[in-house]
């Protein structure tokens, strides 16, 4: 290489640094943006909550029950680790019961919708026009002696989903984060890899 072009090398790097100093540097990456939303969506949640006990939270929860197309399986915390202790004891990857804790504890409802009669003409849908009387899947969480369980019937046309707590009438319409997670996932991808 010859002295002219090791200079114009060297100013085209310079050029290129100084670019990514003076004009990059502090911009915020995808995934910071990311996070900013995840914060910004969090703190300015839509609807009320599902469970108002103040015992429920995500981080109280020792145990995640889920019962889904005739096939249930069971896990419990233990210290920050998970394991399938029902059909199989099997590690698993903390990431999704820990996902479904804070789902399930933060669950929030857009609306409260008591049961049509399915004789009756009603705008109101029915249980069954909801999903409810055969859900697509149960899941109990609980705490010590404690538990919780909610019915997943289907999702409606806007993408929430409909949900019944146990022994309860009421059914909600609710975020669709808890449905993916519980039942858009094989319970097999829980476990540690």
């Amino acid at each position: 290489m010859n002295f002219k072009t090791t200079i114009a090398l060297f100013l085209l790097l310079a050029a290129v640094g100084g670019y990514f100093y003076f004009v990059e540097y502090g911009n915020t990456t995808g995934y910071e943006a990311h996070q900013q939303q995840r914060d910004t969506d969090t703190s300015t949640a839509v609807g009320e909550l599902v469970f108002t006990d103040e015992a429920l939270t995500a981080e109280a929860i020792d145990r995640i029950e889920l019962t889904r197309g005739g096939r249930s399986i069971k896990a419990e915390k233990s210290g920050d680790d998970w394991f399938q202790t029902d059909p199989v004891r099997f590690r698993l990857d903390s990431y999704t019961p820990d996902s479904v804790a804070r789902q399930f504890a933060g669950l929030r409802y857009v609306q409260r919708i008591e049961p049509g009669n399915p004789d009756a003409a009603s705008d109101t849908p029915s249980a069954a026009q909801m999903g409810l009387d055969k859900p697509r899947a149960i899941v109990t969480v609980g705490e010590g002696d404690k538990s919780w369980t909610l019915k997943l019937g289907r999702l409606a046309v806007d993408g929430h989903g409909y949900a019944q707590v146990e022994g309860e009438d009421t059914a909600y319409v609710v975020e669709p984060a808890l449905f993916g997670t519980l039942l858009d996932q094989q319970t097999d991808d829980w476990r540690s890899k």
